[in-house]
């Protein structure tokens, strides 16, 4: 069904195995997401000759998911499984942050914690430009170039 351009479909799991299977044909390279709920789901890359297997556990997709078929999907997968694991690192620091405010050495602390997110944000953007100059020409990597700080990255040309 299209809705304001977005397709959905649905299809049905066997009972025992969890298996499911659809087919279609597409004219050019899409992007899609296999959704379990609104906080589990993968987003997929599929171009018009690939056929691709999936495996993975429905209850966290993301940290699960095995593709076969398709290269660009694998790349946005572990792409999105990097940013996952960054930003939970991420949040540990503002938990360790919101939780020292007010402390006698909060202002140590603070220093030290914005190094350490720096240093993280930093690790996330030097892995997003490193495919992206790697892949050029891909979609993913567009996916990549848009996790960046515009203000850093698309104003003055740093990539």
């Amino acid at each position: 069904t299209a809705i304001t351009g977005i397709v959905t479909d649905s299809v049905k799991f066997e009972e025992n195995t969890g298996k499911f299977s659809f087919s279609g044909k597409i004219n050019h390279q899409m992007f899609y997401r296999l959704k379990i709920n609104s906080s589990n789901f993968v987003t997929l890359l599929v171009d018009t000759l690939d056929n691709i297997h999936i495996k993975g556990d429905a209850s966290d997709l993301i940290k699960s998911i095995q593709i076969e078929g398709s290269d660009d999907s694998k790349d946005l997968v572990e792409i999105n499984q990097n940013i996952i694991k960054i930003r939970a690192k991420m949040d540990s620091l503002n938990r360790v942050f919101q939780e020292s405010y007010g402390a006698a050495n909060f202002l140590e602390i603070k220093g030290k914690l914005e190094g350490e997110f720096m240093s993280i944000k930093n690790n996330l953007d030097a892995l997003m430009i490193e495919y992206t100059n790697k892949n050029p020409g891909s979609l993913v990597s567009l996916f990549a170039v848009n996790q960046l700080d515009k203000n850093i990255y698309m104003n003055n040309r740093n990539m």
